[in-house]
């Protein structure tokens, strides 16, 4: 059986009056995670001191080798999108639709408001 690890999933909007091209934020994400310890190895989805994923980027849909946006598991993940459509409630994302039209709450037991 494997072992849930519980883990705190915080939002951030950023803007920039002198925006950065979604190469550059990408490579600014993964700076931040490698300063703050992150390893990357070969296990997918495993324990890590920081995760950083760009989840939209504007309104523009993005399929590069190294950045799919909006994040491809999106739709699938209430931990995700509620804290999402609490910094920005009109958000539109591309592909889905307006963020308050979605099917989302907190009914999942794994998912709970700690502050």
């Amino acid at each position: 059986r494997q072992r849930r690890i519980d883990f705190a999933n915080l939002r951030l909007q950023y803007h920039e009056v002198v925006s950065r091209t979604k190469a550059e934020l990408l490579i600014e994400l993964q700076r931040i995670e490698n300063e703050r310890g992150r390893e990357r190895g070969d296990v997918q989805w495993g324990p890590r001191v920081l995760d950083l994923d760009l989840l939209v980027y504007s309104n523009q849909k993005i399929n590069d080798h190294d950045l799919i946006v909006p994040h491809p598991g999106i739709r699938e993940r209430n931990f995700v999108l509620l804290p999402l459509g609490e910094v920005a409630p009109g958000l539109i994302i591309p592909g889905l639709g307006h963020i308050e039209k979605l099917d989302v709450s907190f009914s999942e037991p794994a998912i709970s408001r700690i502050g």
